[in-house]
Parts: structure tokens; C-alpha cells; sequence
């Protein structure tokens, strides 16, 4: 029996149907400016997929379950980011029977002439078998604790730009060294930047809402 790890990605699609194969290695992956409804390259860029395609350890280079991180590079992401990646991967493509009849062409009613649903015994793939995928070897996006953090961090640094060194309002004069400072602070007797002591010649109002 042949080592299961020794299996390459070239080896992988060779031994599929090239019906199947152009469909596996193609279909979304280049982005394409026509309008034909028989194309089967993407057409907008949240339709392309990547190539799926087997690591030296034998995994896939991402797996056919959606990501659900909200802050996530897809790139480096072991999950799916379309549906296009969940239903053309090797693992899930043409392994289920279609549940809609084809038409007098041959098309499926449902799905259309892309279906990833199988239509017939000679359609339906039967995927080879390769090294297990444990969840912990995935590589990980950010998790969603570390999005939440990151995301207060940043509001709390939008928050610091536009509020006083007072640390009580928001922003409202500009100084004429180039600081900002909120109307509680920009009293009349007020000759002096607070942040740097520049003298103040100048003010003026600025929105920042």
C-alpha cells in the first residue's frame, strides 16, 4: 500500500476526471472581465478561490468550512473564505447527488451548467483519501478575543485624538502651534498652550465629528 504521505498535489488531480479536474484547479481562481454565463473564471473578487492544494504533511492547504473571524488574512487562513472554496475543495466537490433535475441540455435547474452537485454515478467523485486534518494543526486566525482587544485598542486610540489633554471633552480649537484643545480649556484668559506652552497669537474652531 502506498505511503499516504507521499501523495502529491500533481498525483492528486491527475487521477480525477479532467472534466472534474478543470473545475478542482480552475474554476474562480483567475478574475475575468467578460460576461458570459459558460465562464468559469470569478467575475468579482470576493468570487475568486484559491487553489487547493496539498502541504508536505499531506493537508490541504485550507479546509471546506467557512471562517468565522471577523479580522481574518485569507491568504493564511486554514478555512474557506467563499462558498466557492467551500463547494469546489476536493473534499466536498461532486460527493453529493444534486437534489434538481437537468434540463433537455443537460444543465441543472438549480445550480446551472457550474452545479458542484453530481447529476449522475459517473459524476459523483469518490475523494482520495489523505493524511487526517486535526483541528489544532489548522493554521489559526486571529482569535476573537484577540479581535475584541485589538479592536478596543483602536477605538480607544481614536478616542485619544480627538479628546482634550484635559481627559474631559472632545477637541474644539485650534491653536496656533498646531495644538487642539476642548472649549473648557480655551478660556478667555488662556495664553499659553497647555502641551507645550507655545504663546497663542491664534485660534480657530474645527469640527472633528
Amino acid at each position: 500500500m502506498a505511503d499516504r504521505k507521499a501523495l502529491t498535489t500533481e498525483a492528486y488531480y491527475e487521477a480525477e476526471q479532467p472534466c472534474h479536474r478543470k473545475y478542482l484547479l480552475e474554476f474562480h481562481v483567475q478574475l475575468c472581465s467578460c460576461a458570459l454565463e459558460e465562464c468559469i473564471h470569478a467575475h468579482f473578487t470576493a468570487q475568486q478561490r484559491r487553489v487547493p492544494v496539498l502541504t508536505s504533511a499531506s493537508q490541504w492547504n485550507y479546509q471546506p468550512q467557512r471562517c468565522k473571524q471577523v479580522l481574518c488574512s485569507k491568504n493564511d487562513c486554514g478555512l474557506a473564505h467563499n462558498d466557492e472554496e467551500v463547494k469546489y475543495h476536493p473534499v466536498v466537490y461532486k460527493t453529493k447527488s444534486c437534489s434538481y433535475p437537468v434540463d433537455s441540455k443537460g444543465v441543472c435547474t438549480g445550480f446551472g451548467q457550474h452545479c458542484p452537485f453530481a447529476h449522475s454515478e459517473s459524476d459523483l467523485r469518490k475523494p482520495q483519501m489523505v493524511g487526517q486534518h486535526p483541528k489544532r494543526d489548522l493554521p489559526r486566525s486571529r482569535t476573537l478575543d484577540q479581535t475584541k482587544a485589538q479592536l478596543r485598542a483602536d477605538v480607544e486610540q481614536l478616542r485619544a485624538l480627538v479628546t482634550c489633554c484635559c481627559s474631559a471633552l472632545e477637541k474644539e480649537w485650534l491653536l496656533t502651534c498646531g495644538h487642539m484643545i476642548c472649549g473648557l480649556c480655551c478660556t478667555g484668559h488662556l495664553r499659553q498652550c497647555p502641551i507645550c506652552g507655545s504663546d497663542i497669537r491664534a485660534v480657530r474652531a474645527v469640527n472633528l465629528s
